[in-house]
Formats: structure tokens, C-alpha cells, sequence
């Protein structure tokens, strides 16, 4: 029995070298054939490749067979081609007349026992050999369905021997090896033993399993560090367990390929001993649990890229010749049974594969996967760096490298972990939170300073364990510094809102606003009322001195002149108090609570002000001290601050870590943020950074910061008469009898009295008319030498006092001044508590230190104290010309001329100057005094230098 002839079974590596007239043998000559032959072949299969190119598909056409065109290779270096389609409608047996072919023998023995094999033939092969029969006869004929069978392609190569001696000769001697392609159909059993059995990685791709990074689920009851920790805990375990499941496949299914990277064998043992000791050691803390998370989370998506690489890769060096040396199979004659069962691969040399460089990706993941687990450790880093990288969208080694892997251990994991940049020698650029312990390159050692464009995402790292407080002042500075693209929010991991670290300041909205406004509302009426209370007084006063109403005492023996003043003292300090504090920002506000002590007693003073004089007063119309009795302002203050502390304490659970969460479920861990995402930052109950979450979107507290508050300028649409005034100081009861009874007297009396005193006249002064005129005259030039003695030393001592600049002259104290004349002493009393009142103010005003904002309301206060003091000194200058006091030098008039020189002096606002210009002017064209006149003139000089 002739046998199939397998020309690669024995490689020829010798061949014969010819000489000039040599006698040629058939061995000579065949082995150069022989020679050439096999290298031909060893050429296409190591070189090409094995297998189905392309083509060469079983089809179906009614009871007929067909074989499209198609090309494939053996592993005896057989070239098969089918330039066009075949029809097939002729079926006859294979059977052991056929040269054997030992696959399609029982337990591949020759002889033997053959298996059932059919051969189909088209129609212009059916006559070639036997007799065949129509195709659709098959089941009849062999009991068998041809939708169970297979269909292989089978390169008959024999070697035939001519016999065609004749009784003389044999020139004819020789043999003929002859190839030829043959189309049969065996069961699915013995297409089973046909089936190559190459080791490519495409068949590890299929013993090994992919592997799910499972993510760690929060719910509403994750309100404290330990059941974060105990969430990603549980998160760990299923990555763990299923690394414990796949690991030690890799070795036995890809240790044909890559066996060598691994030079003690087996490193699954070893692998599975350093995760079981992690996953040991975060069983019992939470404390950096997220590092643990992420690098089981690294190593299953570098076993997922390893695994994918494997996928379709059947590049194959040094093919055996012996795989399938003389077939290939085509598949199913029923598409049912899948179009790659039993169908021959076509196994690429690395010469042509184009999927070659997937080996060379894969072994170099291998290796990482063992780098990965070697130089996992928990830093200890207390610097905050942000690194540009790119999101899981891309492959793991396309990202930047994480902090928790140690860069000092061989092989180092800069060159393990990006495989297109060790390919090219450029691993020091990767971009890594350690890239200067490797000596980074380029934009990997400054990365902030390069372009971010083609970096979606940032790792942030060096912030678990620390203040968050730090951790966000750090992180929204290098924001500011490098024009990085997302924000940063702080959220507590705690059931309680006095756990919430706010930002520094408020969350400022309109209700701040508006109470604000409510505040200065009530600052304005306050000033009204003070600048109503000085204007009440002074009428008061008026009208005592003018004897229009009886300085009356009530039962503790306080005039209506002195109730004035204290009850006009009382209320400008307690007010004044109060304002200080309204006129503040609106945090400064709720840190001084003072003010509403001061509160009652302003309006006390204004309600008891106003009540003791009703009977020598009449309203005009509603006064200050009305609308600040009756303003419900200040209870809205307190009404608007129980609404903002609502709004703040809604606001601050919005900061626990369960109703964030609530309202932001889409929150996860990534170890950074993405382009326009936001970075949460998860701390516990003692301000320390345990954990970080990101949203995939901008996500900061939309509360402005609070602007500066300088005071509202008065609108000016309120006449200051409207406002000083509203009240008329009336004659009391005492004064309106008196006054009756003089205009009684007047009227009455009058003619009596003036019959009476034309009889006198008559009878006395005519007489005496002449007497008189002598002695007045000589009277007269007497009291004109005194008189302008009297100016003159009035006038030198003023000056001595104005020069020298003291209180003193004459020997007089100004600040020690007792006054016979109870009102002098009043007025003079009240002019220095608003001289008082306006240093305090103005130095106020211009002490270091202060902010804008309440320097001005100083300055504000300072200009209406002025104002007041210059009417206070006008009012006094006006009773001591109306009383005609005498201002001689020692006098009492001289001494309060002194006072009030020195609260002059104090005046600096150039609207009370000229308060005080037109006030002495009025005055001295009334004064019967010349001492005074020449006075005034002088402290006007002196206010003027």
C-alpha cells in the first residue's frame, strides 16, 4: 500500500554539486530537486505561515456542495489554491486503495483499520476514478446525514512507479509524485483528531477569564469612616477573589511564550502569598484603604489589557511540520454547527503576522502584573501634587503612574508600566507623583508647566491623613496658581453638622442683603433721632432761658433743662452703640451681640425724653422718636438671622457625607477629577482627610464671599428742618398766667399810668432837665473811659489765651470753672461733651489698623459731632450776648468764652465752620457788647489759622 508522501518529514540538507563531465546518478540529481523543493516549502511555512489564507468556504446549492476560491497553506509546505468556485453534486467512498494517510486511520496506524471518508467530485472529475453517485443519494447510500460531516481539503501526494519494462529494456524506469487536491467529508469524530493543536496565544485567551473590578456601593447609611472603609472593604474581596481565581492560570496556559520572563518557574505562588497579606492587613484598618482599592483595581484592568492582547494572536514561530501536514479543514457542511469549529486557522509567521507586536504587548504586561505586586506600598507622603493623566477610558498604562508604587525596586516601575514608551526608550516620561525619584524627562518633570490639552483627567495624591482644612487650602491655591480645570468641595463623614468645616467667611445670599439693608435702615433712624434729641434739648433750653416755660422739677427734683440732658446724653451713647455694630459686616454682626443692650435704653430715652415734656410740647408732626419707638426693624433683624441660620444649617448637611450623597449619587472614587469635574474630599469627625470621591461635573458651593459693607449715603430726600424739627416747645402753664396777666396790666393800667407820668413830667423833670444833662454828660465820658479799658483788656486777654494756646488766662481754669449763672454753666458743660464726643471720634477715625468700611462710619459720626458741637457753641455765645454776661478779664463770661474757644479749636468739618461763621455773625449784630463782639472776632481769627 502506497503512502502519502510528506516532503518536509525529512528535510533535505544536502544536495549534490556538479563537476564538468560528470556521469550524473538519479541520486545527484534528485537530491538538488529535493533540496529546492524543501527549502520552497520551508520558505512558505516559516516565513508565511499555515493554514487557511482566505477563501476556500463551504457552501450549499440544493442537493449540491460548493467550494468557493480561496488559498491555504499545509505544514508540509503545500501551496492549496482554488482560483474559482467548485460544484460538487458526486460522492464516491475514500477508502484503503487510496494512499494512506495515517490521520484517517484508527489510532493514526498504517496499515490498519481506516475510518469512513467520503470524497466529493464534481462533474468533470466524476469519470476520472470509479464510479460515483449523486450527492443527493448520500444519506441512502451511507446511513449518514452531510449536515453532521465536516469538510476537509486534503493534498493526496504519492509517489507512482511506472512499469512499462518491455522484454528487452526499461528506459522507461522512474517515478511521478503526484499532488492532488481532493474535497472530502469525514464525521465531526474523526475532525476532531484532524483539528490542529497548536499553542498560540490565542488559545491561552481562551482558558483564561476576565476579570470585574467591583465597585464599592455607599448608601445613606454611610455616614462614618469605618463603614466607608467596610464599603470598599467588600469592593476588595470580589477583586481579590477573583485575582485568587485567574492568577494561577496564567503561568501553565502561557508558559510556551512566555515562560522565560519568569526564571524560578510558577510566580503565582508568590503573587497570591503578597495579596493575601494585603488583603489581611486592611481587614483590620480602614486607614488608606482606597490604595488597597485602587491597585487591586490596577491589576485586574493590567490582567484585562494581558488577557486582550492574547485575543486572536496565533502568530506562530517554527511551525511544526507535522500539525496538519497534508489537510485543511473547511468547516461544517451545515452552518448550524459555527463557522470557525472546525475550520483551520491560518497561523502567521512573525514575519507577516500583523498581530505579532500584541505577543510582545502581552509578555510585556506579564511582567508588570509582577512588577505591580512587588512594589505596592502604602506611602507615607505628606505633599500635595496634582499630576495631569488621562481617565479609564484609556488603557491603565496610557495614565499616569500612582503614588503607591515604590520607584526604587527592580525592575523599576517606570519601565514596567507603559509599554508603547519602553518600546521607544522613553520611560522617564512618564508622567508619576514619584517622576523625580526616576529622574523624569521632559513635561513629566514639570508637568503643571506643560500643556494640558491631551490630559482629560488629574491624580491628586499626598492628601489622605491630613487637616482638610489644609488639604483644600493647598489644593484651591495650586487651582489658582496653575489655572487648573475643577473644583474642590469638603464633605464630613458624620451624622452631625457641627462636624462641617464651612469655608472661611458666609455663604452670602440676598438675605444678607436685605438684612443689611434692615440694619442700616435702623442706623439711619437712630442718627435722626440722635440729631431730633440735640434739637429737642436745645429748644428746651431755649425756652427756659427765654422764661417761654417754667424749668419745672419733678419729685426727684430734676428740671425740665437737666432731664433734657440726661435723657439726651443717654440716648446719643446708647445709640451710638448701636449703629457702631449695625454699620458693621454682616459676620462682625453676629459676633458682637452688645448692641441689643444698648437698644432699650436708646429707646427708653427717647420715649421718656419726649413723655416728661408732654405738657410744655405739641408735635407737629411724626418725629424721629416716633419712628424709632414704633420701628419693627429691629425685630426683623433677629427674624431675618433665625432664617439665615435655617438656610446655613440646611446648607451644612448638605456637607455630611449621606445627604451629598443623596443629592449627588453619581459620587466615586477615582483617585482625582476629571476636565471640569469636581474633587470631594471625605473628612472624619477629627478633620482628617479619610477617603476622595469625584463628580464628573463642576459641583462648588454657589455662595458668593462676602463683599466689604461700606454705609449707604443718606438719600437726601429728607430736609434736615424735617428732621431736627416735628416739635414746638409750648408755654407752660406758670408763664401763660404770667403772660396774661402782663398783657392785663398793659392794656388796663396803661392809661392811668400814663396820665400819672405826664403830671410828673410836668411838674419834675422839665425842672430838672437842665441839672441832669450836665451830669450825664460828665457821667457819660467816665463809663466811655471804662468801657474801652473793658474792650481793651477783653481783648488782650483773649488774644494771650488764643496765642499761648492753653485753657488758662487771667488764672482762670476752664476745665475747673464753676458758674454762679446755673444756665452759663449748663450750656458751657454741654459744649464740652460734644468737644469730647468729636476727639473721640475723629481719633477713632484715624487709629492703624482699622478697615475701611467702619473708618468711614467714624468719619461720618465725627462731621455730625462737630456739627453738633458748633451749635452748642453758638447756643452759649447767644446767652452770654442775650444776658449781657459780662466777659472782663476773671469774669465768669471770660472763662466760658475760654471753654468754648477750645471745642472751636476742635472743629475740622468745614460744614460746621461755617455753621459756626453765620451763627456768630447773627450774633454779633445783636450783641450790645463790644468786649464780646472783639471776642468772637478773635477765636474766629484763630479757628481761621
Amino acid at each position: 500500500m502506497a503512502g502519502i508522501h510528506r516532503s518536509l518529514e525529512a528535510i533535505a540538507a544536502t544536495y549534490a554539486v556538479f563537476e564538468k563531465n560528470q556521469v550524473l546518478s538519479h541520486e545527484e540529481l534528485n537530491s538538488v530537486a529535493a533540496y529546492l523543493d524543501d527549502q520552497g516549502r520551508m520558505t512558505r511555512l516559516a516565513l508565511l505561515g499555515a493554514g487557511i489564507v482566505c477563501g476556500l468556504q463551504l457552501g450549499r446549492r440544493g442537493d449540491a456542495v460548493v467550494l468557493g476560491p480561496g488559498i491555504g497553506l499545509t505544514t508540509d509546505g503545500d501551496l492549496v489554491c482554488r482560483g474559482g468556485e467548485t460544484v460538487y453534486q458526486w460522492f464516491r467512498p475514500y477508502d484503503a486503495t487510496r494512499p494512506a494517510y495515517a490521520p484517517f486511520y484508527v489510532g493514526g496506524t498504517v496499515p490498519g483499520t481506516m475510518l469512513p471518508v467520503f470524497e466529493l467530485t464534481s462533474t468533470q472529475e466524476a469519470g476520472e476514478e470509479g464510479r460515483p453517485e449523486e450527492l443527493s443519494r448520500f444519506t441512502d447510500r451511507t446511513g449518514l446525514s452531510l449536515d453532521n460531516l465536516v469538510g476537509v481539503l486534503f493534498m493526496e501526494s504519492a509517489i507512482t512507479e511506472f512499469d512499462l519494462c518491455t522484454g528487452t529494456d526499461c528506459d522507461n524506469l522512474g517515478q511521478e509524485c503526484r499532488h492532488v487536491l481532493r474535497l472530502l467529508a469525514v464525521d465531526q469524530a474523526l475532525a476532531t483528531a484532524l483539528r490542529e493543536t497548536v499553542v498560540t496565544p490565542q488559545q491561552a485567551f481562551a482558558k483564561l477569564g476576565e476579570l470585574v473590578a467591583t465597585r464599592p456601593v455607599f448608601t445613606g447609611a454611610t455616614n462614618t469612616p469605618n463603614l466607608l472603609a467596610q464599603a470598599f472593604r467588600t469592593a476588595c474581596a470580589g477583586i481579590h477573589a477573583g485575582l485568587a481565581a485567574e492568577l494561577p492560570k496564567l503561568y501553565p496556559a502561557c508558559a510556551p511564550f512566555l515562560g522565560d520572563l519568569f526564571a524560578d518557574g510558577d510566580p503565582a505562588a508568590f503573587w497570591l502569598l503578597q495579596l493575601n497579606r494585603w488583603r489581611d492587613y486592611f481587614a483590620g484598618t480602614g486607614r488608606h484603604i482606597q490604595y488597597y482599592y485602587d491597585f487591586l483595581k490596577d491589576l485586574a484592568e493590567t490582567w484585562n489589557d494581558f488577557r486582550y492582547e492574547l485575543a486572536g494572536e496565533r502568530t506562530w514561530c517554527c511551525p511544526d511540520p507535522q500539525a496538519f501536514p497534508k489537510h485543511l479543514l473547511l468547516g461544517a457542511f451545515s452552518p448550524a454547527a459555527g463557522p470557525d469549529t472546525f475550520r483551520t486557522a491560518f497561523y502567521p509567521s512573525p514575519l507577516v503576522s500583523r498581530t505579532a507586536v500584541q505577543l510582545h504587548h502581552a509578555r510585556f504586561l506579564a511582567g508588570k502584573i509582577d512588577t505591580l505586586i512587588r512594589t505596592f506600598a502604602l506611602p507615607e507622603i505628606t505633599d500635595i501634587r496634582v499630576t495631569p493623566s488621562r481617565g479609564e477610558a484609556t488603557p491603565l498604562e496610557e495614565r499616569a503612574i500612582p503614588c503607591y508604587y515604590l520607584a526604587n525596586i527592580a525592575p523599576p516601575i517606570h519601565t514596567q508600566w507603559n509599554f508603547r514608551l519602553q518600546e521607544r526608550g522613553l520611560a522617564a516620561t512618564n508622567y508619576s507623583y514619584n517622576a523625580g525619584l526616576y529622574g523624569a524627562t521632559g513635561a513629566a518633570a514639570n508637568p503643571l508647566a506643560a500643556s494640558l490639552g491631551r490630559y482629560p483627567f488629574f491624580r491628586i495624591e499626598g492628601h489622605l491623613g491630613q487637616p482638610v482644612a489644609t488639604v483644600t487650602a493647598v489644593l484651591e491655591s495650586r487651582i489658582k496658581s496653575a489655572n487648573l480645570p475643577f473644583a474642590v468641595r469638603a464633605i464630613a463623614l458624620s451624622a452631625d453638622r457641627t462636624k462641617v468645616v464651612k469655608r472661611p467667611g458666609i455663604r452670602y445670599t440676598d438675605l444678607h442683603r436685605l438684612h443689611y439693608l434692615f440694619r442700616q435702615d435702623v442706623s439711619r433712624q437712630l442718627s435722626d433721632a440722635i440729631r431730633f434729641s440735640q434739637n429737642f434739648k436745645q429748644k428746651v433750653d431755649k425756652a427756659v432761658r427765654t422764661n417761654v416755660i417754667a424749668n419745672q422739677a419733678d419729685d426727684a427734683g430734676v428740671t425740665y433743662t437737666g432731664y433734657a440732658k440726661d435723657k439726651n446724653t443717654e440716648l446719643a451713647r446708647s445709640a451710638a452703640k448701636v449703629r457702631a455694630v449695625l454699620n458693621r459686616t454682616y459676620s462682625q454682626y453676629k459676633a458682637d451681640t452688645t448692641w441689643k443692650a444698648n437698644v432699650a435704653p436708646a429707646l427708653e430715652a427717647a420715649g421718656r425724653f419726649k413723655a416728661r415734656l408732654t405738657e410744655v410740647v405739641k408735635t407737629e408732626f411724626a418725629t424721629p422718636f416716633d419712628a424709632l419707638i414704633g420701628n419693627d426693624r429691629l425685630q426683623w433683624l433677629d427674624w431675618l438671622d433665625d432664617i439665615i441660620k435655617g438656610r446655613d444649617e440646611k446648607e451644612d448637611d448638605r456637607l455630611l457625607f449621606a445627604p451629598f450623597l443623596a443629592e449627588y449619587p453619581g459620587i466615586e472614587h477615582a483617585g482625582g477629577v476629571p476636565r471640569g469635574g469636581t474633587f470631594v474630599l471625605a473628612y472624619d469627625e477629627q478633620q482628617q482627610v479619610v477617603a476622595d470621591f469625584m463628580l464628573p461635573y463642576f459641583c462648588c458651593e454657589a455662595a458668593e464671599e462676602e463683599p466689604p459693607q461700606p454705609p449707604f449715603k443718606k438719600p437726601g430726600l429728607r430736609p434736615g428742618w424735617v428732621v431736627g424739627n416735628g416739635i414746638t416747645v409750648l408755654p407752660s402753664r406758670t408763664e401763660f398766667i404770667r403772660d396774661t396777666l402782663n398783657v392785663f396790666r398793659d392794656d388796663q393800667v396803661s392809661t392811668l399810668i400814663r396820665d400819672k407820668l405826664v403830671g410828673f413830667k410836668s411838674e419834675h423833670v422839665d425842672t430838672l432837665r437842665d441839672k441832669i444833662e450836665t451830669n450825664l454828660t460828665a457821667r457819660i465820658d467816665v463809663l466811655q473811659k471804662d468801657y474801652l479799658g473793658t474792650v481793651r483788656e477783653s481783648a488782650n486777654l483773649m488774644g494771650n489765651a488764643l496765642i499761648a494756646g492753653k485753657g488758662q488766662a487771667a488764672g482762670i481754669d476752664k476745665g475747673a470753672a464753676s458758674f454762679s449763672d446755673k444756665q452759663l454753666e449748663s450750656m458751657v458743660a454741654n459744649a464740652r461733651e460734644k468737644e469730647a464726643a468729636a476727639k473721640y471720634l475723629a481719633g477713632k477715625a484715624t487709629q492703624p489698623g482699622i478697615e475701611e468700611s467702619q473708618r468711614v462710619i467714624y468719619e461720618q459720626q465725627a462731621k455730625e459731632a462737630e456739627n453738633d458741637l458748633a451749635i452748642a457753641i453758638a447756643d452759649a455765645t447767644k446767652y452770654i450776648a442775650d444776658s449781657k454776661t459780662d466777659v472782663a478779664a476773671g469774669s465768669e463770661g471770660m472763662a466760658a468764652m475760654l471753654a468754648l474757644n477750645s471745642g472751636l479749636a476742635t472743629i475740622k468739618d468745614e460744614t460746621a465752620k461755617k455753621t459756626v461763621d453765620n451763627r456768630f455773625s447773627a450774633i454779633k449784630a445783636g450783641a450790645a457788647s463790644t468786649g464780646l463782639v472783639v471776642v468772637m472776632d478773635a477765636m474766629t481769627a484763630a479757628k481761621m489759622r
